[in-house]
């Protein structure tokens, strides 16, 4: 997701995408009951923030920016900057957070933990968004080059990582559930484990 309510899919227009509300603001009271500080936002094009890129989402593609942008803003924060931290993105905001942790690996060195439910596929969101649209049959993955963010990005992701999706979903169907699992496995830049770090997939 890319803004900081989740999808609003239980309203029109956003229905004929997806029939399904994803709500976030369940999980911050949760993380805020238990004692974290949250710091949420709204990528580019999405909820309050501004356009760029002529509107055109990139699957985390090009809201990288915006992941970096929130860390080095509690890097800078005088109170923040001195806080444990840990990221939470789903959906296309794990896609978001991978491509940023392998253009600025530098803003992440800190980070503690990688909670990444649902990675979007950039491919399967692209195909159906195009049969919504009517032009399905136009859609051709070897000419746009769409690929998932885990299948080229999840190597450089180096925090201990909860990376979680589903096999079935109501909103899409993913006929290789699989094909990114072997992508998350946090090494360092030799190509070695870092001690005490590990990558889970569920």
């Amino acid at each position: 997701m890319m803004n900081r309510y989740g999808f609003p899919g239980h309203l029109e227009p956003w229905s004929e995408f997806a029939p399904v509300e994803v709500e976030f603001n369940k999980v911050y009271k949760a993380l805020h009951d238990a004692g974290y500080n949250v710091l949420t936002y709204d990528m580019r094009n999405h909820g309050h923030s501004g356009a760029a890129h002529g509107g055109v989402p990139g699957y985390g593609l090009f809201e990288w920016r915006d992941v970096a942008g929130a860390q080095a803003y509690v890097q800078q924060h005088p109170n923040l900057k001195e806080m444990t931290v840990g990221l939470f993105n789903p959906c296309a905001g794990g896609n978001a957070a991978m491509v940023a942790m392998n253009r600025r690996p530098d803003f992440f060195e800190e980070v503690k933990a990688f909670v990444c439910p649902q990675p979007c596929s950039a491919r399967i969101a692209a195909e159906e968004i195009a049969k919504l649209q009517g032009i399905g049959e136009f859609v051709d993955e070897s000419r746009h080059g769409i690929l998932g963010a885990t299948t080229v990005y999840g190597y450089t992701v180096l925090p201990t990582t909860l990376f979680r999706r589903m096999s079935d979903g109501r909103a899409m169907q993913n006929p290789e559930p699989k094909r990114n699992a072997g992508a998350l496995a946090p090494l360092d830049r030799a190509g070695r484990r870092p001690a005490g770090r590990r990558g889970l997939l569920d």
